[in-house]
């Protein structure tokens, strides 16, 4: 069941926020095609801009650098329309960003939420399944520097979810992800915006179902 606060009088962009695995890059790729939005993948586009993986910018810079490079850019970000972004899953421990987002007008933020283990799960199958480069790095697939630094420890990875389950109760509405789907995932949220622009009398075009996938693909 989908939890919600009071969703934006009109929303003009969507937030996507939750821990690594949640399906935040997926999902929000499924919610753009169908909006007819644009879609940023805030990790991508660091890397696009620096030249770097987000790994060597954590190595050089430090997570405290990485995260003052990241609210740069969502700053600018946040002042586009029709876009739906997903953030980097430590984005909101920077409290500059968590403020610009509540106060962002028409921004919808929306937490994937799932299970610790789940969230592993997702994150070891994705790693395994992404084939090797030439020069030893995973394909397209970024390696995630906090999965780096923890490992596969199940219990440092509960107690960073834990610290950070906070940052993302600043959400409008919050998603489960465990054994759904990116693409009822992506209904749901395109639900709740249409019983919300209904509400509102807010122009948006009529939610209509995606079929639903024969197998459950594996969430970014």
């Amino acid at each position: 069941m989908n939890a919600t606060s009071h969703l934006p009088v009109e929303t003009t962009r969507i937030v996507l926020v939750g821990f690594m695995g949640a399906g935040k890059t997926t999902v929000g790729a499924l919610l753009a095609e169908r909006l007819k939005w644009s879609f940023v993948d805030t990790d991508q586009q660091l890397e696009n801009q620096t030249g770097s993986t987000v790994a060597e910018i954590f190595t050089r810079s430090g997570e405290a650098g990485f995260r003052l490079i990241e609210a740069r850019a969502i700053e600018i970000l946040v002042e586009r329309q029709e876009l739906v972004l997903a953030l980097g899953g430590g984005a909101l421990e920077t409290e500059s960003t968590r403020s610009l987002l509540r106060d962002s007008h028409g921004t919808l933020i929306v937490f994937l939420d799932a299970p610790a283990h789940l969230l592993l799960a997702r994150c070891e199958s994705q790693a395994a399944s992404t084939p090797q480069n030439a020069n030893g790095s995973k394909g397209s697939i970024p390696v995630r520097p906090l999965l780096k630094q923890l490992g596969s420890n199940p219990a440092l990875l509960e107690e960073k979810l834990a610290s950070r389950l906070p940052h993302y109760g600043i959400a409008h509405l919050t998603v489960p992800t465990a054994d759904r789907t990116p693409a009822e995932v992506a209904n749901s949220v395109l639900a709740a915006l249409n019983t919300a622009a209904k509400g509102n009398s807010t122009t948006l075009a009529e939610f209509t179902p995606t079929p639903q996938r024969q197998q459950k693909a594996q969430p970014r």
